[in-house]
């Protein structure tokens, strides 16, 4: 299956989890599916406990990943989103001392 496939098995929709990448379909975000994997979950434990999910879904979530790491605007919209959900959770100062500490790390790294 190709890159492209695979990353069309993911969706964003503001108005499901909200706006978080999901698996097409599901209520499941890319971010539960990494965590579970993190958290020495095996593909196989996923997809039994999941039955709707295909193997193609797991490595989709880990391509979205990638594919969202390698992009510097990509990090950027995750930061602000990170940003606005702290400000929404009444954190504005720590989203905005977060968000000030990763433009200091690129500049820093784009000055090397």
């Amino acid at each position: 299956m190709s890159d492209q496939q695979l990353l069309e098995r993911i969706t964003i929709n503001s108005k499901v989890m909200v706006g978080k990448p999901v698996i097409k379909g599901t209520r499941l975000t890319v971010e539960y599916i990494l965590n579970l994997l993190a958290h020495d979950a095996t593909s196989a434990e996923i997809l039994k406990e999941y039955k709707g999910l295909t193997q193609e879904d797991i490595r989709a979530c880990i391509l979205f990943a990638t594919r969202a790491l390698e992009a510097p605007s990509s990090c950027r919209l995750l930061w602000r989103w990170h940003s606005a959900f702290w400000w929404m959770n009444g954190r504005v100062n720590g989203a905005t001392e977060a968000y000030g500490l990763f433009r200091v790390r690129r500049s820093v790294r784009n000055e090397r």
